[in-house]
């Protein structure tokens, strides 16, 4: 027996599920596992272990992402030396914004623990990813000019010359 290519069946599945569609793509998901469970739960199950790693990285990366907002709107206006103060009077949920981490160097390092080349690392990352959402932004802007009311994308440029639009985005 032939072992199955996991990844390239569920990639041609997506395909397939994505075409025309214009959902939300939770939904899209839902039917697709739906559709997965009832007509090849081995698809998905083979899927589901060989991406494993890479699915719990995500989730991982989300839970770091989500702890990071909660810390930085649930403690506007704290300073580190209040937050010890309230953590000594009995607040242990004072000092988590600095229990917050970030990935620096491929290493994970709580801000409270991070030094100054740590924190010029993590604005320089905010610095260029500022500059590329600028840069989209602008393209995106310039398509837009070029689009009379009621045309779509593809009436007015062909994919390679909206690809070139895209040119230097890295």
């Amino acid at each position: 027996m032939t072992e199955r290519d996991y990844s390239t069946e569920i990639y041609s599945l997506a395909r397939v599920f994505l075409t025309g569609n214009t959902g939300p793509n939770g939904i899209t998901a839902e039917e697709m596992v739906q559709s997965l469970r009832e007509q090849d739960p081995d698809l998905l199950t083979g899927w589901m272990e060989t991406n494993a790693v890479a699915i719990m990285t995500d989730f991982l990366n989300r839970v770091d992402r989500a702890d990071r907002v909660r810390a930085r709107y649930g403690a506007k206006g704290r300073s580190f030396a209040d937050a010890v103060l309230r953590f000594e009077a009995g607040d242990k949920q004072a000092l988590d914004v600095f229990r917050t981490v970030h990935v620096i160097g491929g290493r994970r390092v709580e801000v409270g623990k991070m030094t100054r080349s740590d924190h010029q690392m993590i604005a320089a990352r905010y610095t260029r990813s500022a500059a590329r959402q600028k840069f989209l932004a602008q393209v995106h802007n310039a398509i837009a000019q070029r689009l009379q009311p009621g045309q779509s994308t593809e009436d007015v440029f062909t994919p390679e010359a909206y690809l070139l639009m895209f040119e230097g985005v890295g």
